[in-house]
């Protein structure tokens, strides 16, 4: 309990904050790169009721492709360990935040390609959240960062040495 009450008041709050912003992020990339190695079919059709409840009830029958299926998955696995070495370390693995932010990019620019030639909604709800979500990447390990370069207060968590 100490640690929490530790971890909330520490005086580097964007550290704080990045902490809490990058550990939604790992999970939100671990816990489907798992889900899409183990239920294809099911992460295509959520994606599918997603594009139904956007207005697009057609889904593109090439995304059930076995190499893009892959090639996806180790995308959002790959995002996931970045997000992770950046919270391991922010110090050490920050040459880690421009491959990160540039994988996440290009997804956003890879969905609002799809969209324009398709018109499917889902891919222009994708392309928004994966720009919103590199803007997100960018700021909160930038600004902590930033802030514990200017400051010698502790770090909650510690960052890891190996």
């Amino acid at each position: 309990m100490k640690w929490i009450q530790r971890f909330w008041r520490q005086p580097n709050k964007r550290y704080r904050n990045f902490q809490i912003v990058y550990t939604i992020l790992t999970l939100n990339f671990a816990i489907p790169a798992f889900s899409y190695y183990t239920d294809r079919d099911g992460t295509i059709e959520r994606a599918r009721k997603i594009g139904e409840l956007l207005g697009s009830p057609e889904f593109p029958e090439s995304e059930k492709s076995h190499i893009w299926w892959i090639l996806g998955s180790g995308n959002v696995a790959t995002l996931a360990f970045m997000c992770f070495l950046l919270q391991f370390n922010l110090r050490r693995y920050r040459p880690v935040l421009p491959a990160l932010m540039f994988l996440k990019a290009a997804s956003s620019i890879g969905y609002g390609v799809l969209f324009t030639k398709t018109r499917n909604r889902f891919f222009a709800a994708a392309s928004l959240l994966d720009a919103v979500t590199t803007a997100s990447m960018a700021y909160y390990a930038t600004t902590a960062f930033d802030e514990i370069e200017a400051s010698d207060s502790p770090l909650v968590p510690e960052p890891f040495v190996l």
